[in-house]
């Protein structure tokens, strides 16, 4: 049994060290970066999503996230338009609750892991973005999430998680992503304020789905562009549309409201692998999610807090013991170079 353990955890380690060996490569972006400043610097972004901000622990619990952007350049598709390429590296952790018997963790949601590496380009400027993506990884036991989970409940001090030998089988993850967003043209005179609409979706074993979404941003010298939405749930692109604004030398502090509505045929967290579906799909077909955060961003860095809270997305009436929606905190720091 430590035999098998240790050969999972040197897997696991395998696959987030070539993962971050990718990241290092992908910082080699050829671009004249001397008069490149603020938030279309290359930046390095690390966000922490995670439920006990609201003391809970079940469903999506705790995910990691690395993201590097590259410096903004003229669109050569588009000279009116910027041009960006991302990468981000993920963990998610998703597990039934903690208090929920074992004998009945059929009427709660799966345990699940995921390892996720994607790659996105995008082309925007202040009043749209057009962004494409891909997805590849592990979920399953090589994906590490269990390890993750005993690092974290032993700071912590919390017992350690039983079940996870229920884990679905490791499965090689493939999606592609895209998104559109176009600024709403409602007549607003100063930079206090703005609202855009979205489209976009998602085609693959970890979420097929297709999604709208208003977004509204308030505050004091907004940057140009989009607010920064947490992806947590692998509904998004992981993007960083903004730059910095005239007036934004001595920061800009925002806050943004994001509300999306979700059509999903396929996601691995709750319908199970392609190796090995689960007995029952406890989704919903289809959620709502609202996030609301708060933004900090400087020439040198930036902060953002936000608050992810979803409508009914487990059928609870089959799934008895579980929570059935999704209530987390994000916290995110920039930093540019």
């Amino acid at each position: 049994m430590l035999k098998l353990k240790a050969i999972s955890i040197m897997r696991a380690c395998s696959i987030v060290w070539c993962l971050h060996l990718s990241l290092a490569c992908a910082t080699a972006w050829a671009a004249d970066k001397a008069e490149v400043v603020g938030l279309s610097a290359e930046t390095s972004r690390f966000s922490w999503d995670n439920d006990f901000y609201f003391f809970r622990d079940a469903q999506f619990s705790n995910i990691f996230s690395y993201q590097h952007y590259s410096a903004v350049t003229p669109s050569l598709k588009n000279p009116d338009l910027w041009y960006r390429q991302s990468w981000a590296v993920q963990q998610t952790i998703h597990t039934p609750q903690m208090d929920t018997p074992i004998q009945q963790r059929n009427q709660d949601v799966p345990f699940v892991g995921s390892l996720i590496l994607q790659h996105a380009w995008y082309h925007f400027d202040h009043r749209q973005l057009d962004a494409v993506a891909v997805s590849v990884g592990v979920a399953g036991p090589l994906s590490g999430a269990e390890q993750t989970q005993e690092v974290v409940h032993n700071i912590r001090d919390l017992a350690v998680f039983e079940g996870w030998s229920e884990q679905y089988p490791s499965e090689l993850i493939l999606n592609i992503h895209m998104l559109k967003k176009r600024k709403l043209n409602l007549g607003q005179t100063t930079k206090l304020w703005d609202m855009s609409v979205g489209v976009g979706g998602g085609f693959g074993n970890l979420s097929t789905h297709l999604a709208a979404e208003l977004e509204f941003r308030l505050g004091q010298d907004l940057p140009a562009g989009f607010a920064y939405v947490p992806n947590t749930f692998g509904y998004h692109i992981h993007t960083m549309a903004n730059r910095s604004s005239a007036d934004s030398l001595e920061g800009s502090l925002y806050m943004s409201l994001m509300l999306q509505l979700n059509l999903i045929a396929h996601q691995l967290y709750l319908d199970g692998s392609l190796i090995q579906s689960s007995a029952k799909s406890y989704k919903e077909p289809i959620v709502g999610l609202g996030v609301l955060a708060i933004h900090y961003e400087t020439l040198d860095y930036g902060l953002h807090f936000s608050i992810l809270r979803s409508s009914q997305n487990v059928q609870v009436s089959q799934a008895k013991h579980a929570i059935g929606y999704e209530y987390l905190g994000a916290l995110t720091y920039d930093w540019r170079y």
